[in-house]
């Protein structure tokens, strides 16, 4: 749920815009990242739950990548749970189709790999806040 303007296009900041393509990529998954932990915390602080969550799960194509399971157990300071079967996307689409409960992923019954936070990635959680202040003046 990245912030969508179309006059805007792909928004870099400046020190962004001065990496190399393949760090761009880096850059840009740390932003969605970034993004899921607002609305991770947009959700738990609305409804008066702080911290309520019991689990979170990954699934889908880019938690593949161990890198970002491991990204977001840092921002999110709490681990995470990879959803090892690859075709979850197909399995809940398919599970919706014929009505087989809401529970679209079958994540009660997904067998999942816990990843917990790295300390080596605490930095994370220090670039989140930079992020928020830049996204706070680009939203302006």
């Amino acid at each position: 749920a990245p912030y969508w303007r179309a006059e805007r296009g792909l928004t870099f900041s400046p020190a962004a815009l001065a990496l190399a393509p393949a760090e761009r990529r880096r850059v840009v998954v740390e932003g969605l990242l970034f993004r899921v932990r607002g609305i991770l915390g947009d959700l738990e602080h609305g409804h008066g739950r702080a911290g309520a969550l019991e689990r979170v799960l990954v699934s889908g194509g880019l938690a593949r990548d161990d890198a970002v399971a491991r990204g977001l157990a840092a921002v999110l300071g709490r681990p995470v749970h990879v959803v090892e079967e690859p075709e979850t996307t197909l399995r809940g689409a398919a599970r919706l189709a014929v009505g087989s409960g809401r529970d679209g992923l079958g994540s009660k019954d997904a067998p999942t790999r816990r990843v917990e936070p790295e300390p080596g990635r605490a930095w994370l959680g220090a670039k989140y806040a930079l992020w928020r202040e830049w996204l706070a003046r680009e939203l302006g």
